[in-house]
């Protein structure tokens, strides 16, 4: 009975210790803050993309689209990656923000725009 709990015991510790299948960091789109909406009127119309960077609380990505985005992220060890998808069919310029959080800091920060990686501004909290 006794070598049956430390087993059971055992089992459930290495459970609770193991690694965490992680599907990416979650991006949610969300209306913008004053202080967001701040860097989205400095940035108009001059960058396509703008990351609000905060390693303790929510981050932002910004984008000035011609068409319908979605956007997500991953974490490839020490490098957060930004996937955007952009259909460009649109006639006129829209911003579209999103949050996430992030769960450790990152070295480098890497943004695909259809799958070319584009520059970026970082804008640091």
């Amino acid at each position: 009975m006794k070598k049956w709990l430390i087993t059971v015991f055992f089992a459930a510790f290495l459970a609770a210790c193991g690694n965490d299948d992680q599907s990416g960091i979650t991006m949610e789109k969300v209306e913008p803050n004053e202080d967001v909406q701040t860097v989205i009127d400095m940035t108009a119309d001059e960058t396509y993309a703008s990351l609000i960077y905060s390693e303790k609380n929510t981050s932002y990505l910004l984008i000035n689209a011609l068409g319908e985005i979605s956007a997500t992220a991953e974490a490839d060890e020490n490098v957060l990656k930004i996937y955007i998808e952009d259909t460009e069919n649109a006639e006129t310029v829209t911003d579209e923000v999103y949050a996430f959080e992030l769960d450790q800091e990152y070295e480098k920060i890497r943004t695909y725009l259809n799958g070319q990686e584009i520059q970026f501004d970082v804008w640091y909290e």
